[in-house]
């Protein structure tokens, strides 16, 4: 979705929220202001090509063979793979969040690509199912990259399977970094 669009539809449909936040970062090389938005967590997914995420993908298809085609399936699975992961840090962000609210600011893409924030939006999604009440990502929101060349400069951390598997959902977003992002500098 063409980002002006991702930010007039969810507006109106009220799962998209500006905060007052405006944070300096690095996009292109170069510092700018971006706006920190609150989406909500339904209209967004995991990043496949994301390098845990890719490994545990090709596992899975070695095992299990084709991946769920939809969505919020494979959504449920991969969430899953993060919970196995590293269940114990996975606890404590959970509590950090339920305590404090999210703290760290994550990044998406404008087609609803959680790429930096994995962890964080899977304690939102099951603090969401605990509570029953909806809750929302703080993230920056940037344009989803279409073309190849831009997917290869993504992160040399994404496997060549994953790099084979999508062309518009890079593994870390190369264009923009984060003081504590894990997006390349």
């Amino acid at each position: 979705m063409e980002i002006n669009e991702f930010f007039r539809t969810g507006e109106a449909e009220g799962w998209l929220h500006a905060t007052d936040n405006v944070n300096m970062i690095r996009v292109n090389g170069q510092n700018q202001d971006q706006r920190v938005y609150e989406v909500r967590i339904d209209k967004l997914h995991y990043n496949v090509q994301n390098g845990r995420i890719a490994t545990f993908i090709t596992r899975y298809e070695m095992e299990h063979g084709a991946l769920p085609t939809d969505t919020e399936e494979l959504d449920r699975l991969i969430e899953g793979m993060i919970e196995d992961d590293n269940p114990q840090r996975l606890k404590t962000t959970k509590l950090d969040i339920k305590a404090k609210g999210q703290q760290e600011v994550a990044i998406i893409l404008s087609n609803g690509i959680v790429i930096d924030g994995n962890r964080r939006f899977t304690c939102l999604r099951m603090l969401s199912r605990e509570e029953a009440s909806p809750r929302f990502l703080r993230c920056y929101v940037s344009p989803t990259p279409t073309t190849r060349r831009r997917l290869k400069a993504s992160s040399s951390k994404s496997s060549s399977a994953a790099t084979r598997r999508s062309t518009t959902t890079p593994s870390r977003a190369w264009w923009i970094s984060t003081p504590g992002s894990t997006a390349a500098r």
